[in-house]
Order: C-alpha cells, then sequence, then structure tokens
C-alpha cells in the first residue's frame, strides 16, 4: 500500500493488516444518502483526489462523514459483489464479495479492474462495461468461471449500470454488481428433472385409465349377460350406467385436451426451430454483406490506384463503377468531342462505353478535338461476366501521346 499512504495506516504490523484513513467518496452520494441535494463543490485545486467530500465544517461535516462510513461499511457486507469504475477501468470501490468473486488479492483502488482479474474471461467482462459504456443504459450478462478458478465452476450474473456525471460525482462511473446464481441454475435443471417426471406419470396415469376402460367395458358385457338375474335391480344399473357414460365422456374429453396440448407443444418446437434457423441464416446473411462492401471498398481502392482511367457499364450503358482517372478525365473534356485517327467525330454507338455495354471485345484510339491542341487516348473493352450471369463492359483508356 506504498501508492495509498494517504488512505491507509498500518493497524497490524505482525498480521499485515491497514485500516482505512481520512475522507474518501467511493459510491455517488445519491445512491447512499438522503433526497437532500449537497452542497454545491469548490473548484478543485490541482492534486487534490477525484472523489474529495464536498466543503463542510462543524457538526454537518462529521454527520456527513459518519453517513459515508456507515454506507460503505453496509456495501462491503453485502452478500453479493459490488465494484465501481471509471471509463479507464480503474477501481473506485469494490467489497470483500467481489474480491473473492474475481479473485483480486492485491491493492485494487485505483488499479485497472480488468487486468486484476483472475476467476472469470476479463474480455467477456470488459464486454459487459463496453456494452453499457455504449448504449449508457444497464447491461446484464450471465457468465462461467474459469475452469483454473480456484472455487468449484460457478455461474455469475454482472450488471453493469452507468452513472452519468452530476452534482454528487463529477466524473462518470460505473457500478459492478456479480450475484452468484449457481445454485439457482441447479433449482432450474432440476425442475427440469422433475418435470420430465411428472411427463412420464401422466403417461403412466393414461395407461391406467385405458385400462380401466377395458375393464368398464368387460364389467358392461358381463352385466349383459346377468340381465335376467339382475331384473330387480334395473333401476340401479341403469344409473350406474348413466353415471359410467358421464365418466367415459369425461375421459374423452381429457384425452382430446391431452392431445391437443401434445400439437400445440409440437407447434411450438417447430417455432422454435424455425427461429433458430432464421436467425442464423440472418447472421450469414449480414456476414456475406460486411465481406461483400469490404472487398467493394478494397476493389475501389485499387482501381483508384491506377494510372489508367478505368470504367464498368452494364449491359445498359448504366455506370457501375468508375476510378479517379477517369472521372478527371471525363471532367477535363466535358465539353469536347470525341475524334478517331481521321480527326472525325466518332458516332455514338462508336463510343467506347457504347461498344463495352453490348459486351464488343476492341481497341481504339480518339482524342478529344480541340482548337490547339489533342491528346491522344487508347481505348481498351472487352466484357466480363458475373456470378449470377449478366455480363459487365469493362474500358481501359490510356494515355498514348500529346501533339499540338
Amino acid at each position: 500500500v506504498d501508492g495509498l499512504a494517504e488512505f491507509f495506516a498500518i493497524d497490524k504490523p505482525r498480521l499485515k493488516s491497514y485500516r482505512r484513513v481520512g475522507d474518501r467518496v467511493l459510491i455517488p452520494s445519491s445512491r447512499v444518502l438522503d433526497s437532500t441535494p449537497p452542497p454545491l463543490p469548490m473548484p478543485r485545486p490541482a492534486g487534490t483526489l477525484r472523489n474529495a467530500h464536498h466543503a463542510g465544517t462543524g457538526r454537518e461535516s462529521s454527520r456527513t462523514q459518519s453517513r459515508f462510513g456507515v454506507a460503505n461499511q453496509a456495501l462491503l457486507g453485502l452478500p453479493f459483489g459490488v465494484v465501481v469504475i471509471d471509463p479507464e477501468y480503474d477501481i473506485h470501490f469494490l467489497n470483500s464479495e467481489a474480491r473473492r468473486m474475481f479473485g483480486i488479492h492485491t491493492t485494487a483502488l485505483d488499479q485497472d479492474f480488468i487486468h486484476l482479474i483472475h476467476h472469470f474471461d476479463a474480455v467477456a467482462v470488459r464486454g459487459v462495461i463496453d456494452e453499457a459504456r455504449a448504449s449508457q443504459e444497464r447491461t446484464d450478462r450471465r457468465l462461467e468461471s474459469l475452469e483454473s478458478a480456484t472455487d468449484a465452476r460457478r455461474t455469475v450474473e454482472i450488471t453493469c449500470t452507468p452513472h452519468m456525471p452530476g452534482e454528487d460525482s463529477p466524473d462518470m462511473l460505473f457500478v459492478l454488481t456479480a450475484i452468484d446464481v449457481t445454485e439457482r441454475e441447479k433449482l432450474r435443471q432440476q425442475q427440469g428433472v422433475a418435470d420430465s417426471d411428472v411427463g412420464r406419470l401422466v403417461k403412466a396415469n393414461e395407461e391406467v385409465l385405458a385400462a380401466n376402460q377395458d375393464l368398464a367395458n368387460t364389467i358392461a358385457r358381463l352385466r349383459a349377460r346377468n340381465e335376467e338375474l339382475l331384473v330387480s335391480v334395473e333401476e340401479i344399473q341403469a344409473a350406474t350406467e348413466e353415471v359410467e357414460t358421464l365418466n367415459e365422456e369425461l375421459q374423452a374429453s381429457n384425452e382430446e385436451m391431452e392431445t391437443l396440448n401434445e400439437e400445440l407443444q409440437a407447434t411450438v418446437e417447430e417455432l422454435n426451430t424455425t427461429t433458430s434457423d432464421l436467425q442464423a441464416r440472418t447472421t450469414v446473411m449480414q456476414s456475406a454483406a460486411i465481406e461483400a462492401e469490404t472487398t467493394r471498398r478494397r476493389l475501389r481502392a485499387i482501381v483508384n490506384g491506377l494510372a489508367d482511367a478505368v470504367v464498368v457499364v452494364d449491359g445498359d450503358g448504366a455506370l457501375l463503377l468508375e476510378n479517379t482517372a477517369y472521372a478527371t478525365l471525363m471532367a477535363n473534356n466535358q465539353d469536347a468531342v470525341m475524334v478517331d485517327s481521321s480527326h472525325k467525330p466518332i458516332p455514338d454507338h462508336r463510343l467506347p462505353l457504347q461498344r463495352a455495354a453490348r459486351g464488343e471485345a476492341f481497341s481504339m484510339r480518339f482524342a478529344f478535338g480541340q482548337s490547339d491542341y489533342e491528346t491522344w487516348y487508347l481505348a481498351s473493352g472487352n466484357a466480363q461476366a458475373t456470378e449470377d450471369g449478366a455480363t459487365l463492359g469493362v474500358v481501359t483508356i490510356r494515355e498514348e501521346s500529346s501533339a499540338s
């Protein structure tokens, strides 16, 4: 603790224990005090603590310090981990449960929290913080401890809440809470096993009901054969048969409802499978789009780096791609007419772009007709087929010579 001498003093040298001294706001006062707004902060001279208390004297200052001490003790004793960091990931506060969960056993205040993590993937924890910083909203994520952790594998639910700068805290802070949900996950798995057992019991009950139905049919047949012996109790038999009929109807209704429930479950499973497939396809399409955009940008950068003018058109003559050299050439000669070697204007259907749009392979010499100066160019064109079967015309224009 040499670098934190102003915050800690040695208490028991033999046990290497230290006692915090001085006053330091580890959590913004709006989180631990009542609704009474604190006094406005005085200008902070250079070199003072960034979380120093607001100026105060006398009994009010002592009461505020006492409240901060109680709040800090309460946070230190929480059954879940609490870490307060700034945008540079430096630790402003952490309690003992956070130290145990993340495997931090050294001096931590004003240290980089990400580099002190041992029991969890530091990249994943940083992802939670960065997501909260980007969205300015609370972010939740469930993480598994590393196999190299000293304790058994644990499941922790991490929540990162951004705290915007205000009168009580001039800096932006992030409050990171970590709750051990390992037992909750075990209970959920046990609940799944119990649900499976219930399903098996329901199936066994259906088999019992079917056997009961067969028994009822057998009894009905026996009663029919003994009608002559049971004439005296026909009314009782009629009532009994009516009750049995109602029971059969109820059983049939129950079986029908169970069948409908199974169909609904099958439909839900199909919908879940379809949703998963759609999500996978969406991810693939997004990756393909990103890759295509990257390739297009690289191709444009390469084409723009060529000294020769390059232009690509489709079958209708629409301009699909041009490099900087072509755009400059056309801009410098936008009012000029193309002429051939005989200084005759080139017809529209014989212009390089029109020939390329028709898929012709050609090489022609031309110039832009001007009053006292002509620069001669060599235009070469060919057709290129795309993967989807379309044909594109590619024209390359190179400067040959200049003549007065």
